[in-house]
């Protein structure tokens, strides 16, 4: 009778591996969202410039975006993106220098709301509907996953049917 003894030396060197390239993947995953980031902030500058602005030509007053206010719809200041590790935070508050009444706030949701709807601005004249926050949010959805799997390069990310990114508890009122 003969006995054999096998010993697998190489398993605690692929655990090794396997660790070490996890590890470069978590680390490309800011790179990533920083290029998603950028890819939102295009989306969402055009939808300004095609969904507000080309849709409405004020008579009575002058708008701010026009004179590069950085706190304008599509201002500088009205945006704002973290990213830390494997999380991007990309928030969108514009603010309004338009008149008001006292004690009321136009800004953030409710600016871009009144902008949305049509409804409770204080421009004296009739403002149609401009939906560009939800048309921006409804993109989002569909192409987000397509950037960050773009985005992962050089490794390769599959998207599974059931991928989505689910952003109906950021739509406004249209």
């Amino acid at each position: 009778m003969f006995n054999i003894d096998v010993s697998l030396s190489g398993l605690k060197s692929i655990q090794n591996d396997f660790r070490a390239e996890k590890q470069k993947i978590d680390d490309y995953i800011p790179f990533a969202l920083n290029y998603m980031s950028n890819e939102m902030l295009v989306s969402l500058y055009d939808h300004i410039q095609s969904d507000w602005y080309e849709e409405y030509f004020p008579n009575n007053y002058d708008r701010r975006t026009d004179a590069g206010d950085p706190d304008a719809l599509g201002g500088e200041n009205s945006t704002d993106i973290q990213i830390n590790g494997k999380s991007m935070v990309f928030t969108y508050s514009p603010k309004s220098n338009q008149w008001v009444p006292p004690d009321t706030d136009v800004s953030g949701d409710h600016l871009i709301n009144i902008i949305q709807t049509g409804l409770g601005g204080f421009w004296n004249s009739k403002v149609p509907k401009r939906p560009f926050w939800n048309n921006f949010v409804r993109e989002q959805e569909q192409e987000l996953i397509e950037e960050f799997i773009t985005a992962m390069q050089p490794y390769t990310v599959y998207k599974d049917t059931n991928d989505v990114f689910d952003l109906s508890d950021i739509l406004l009122d249209e």
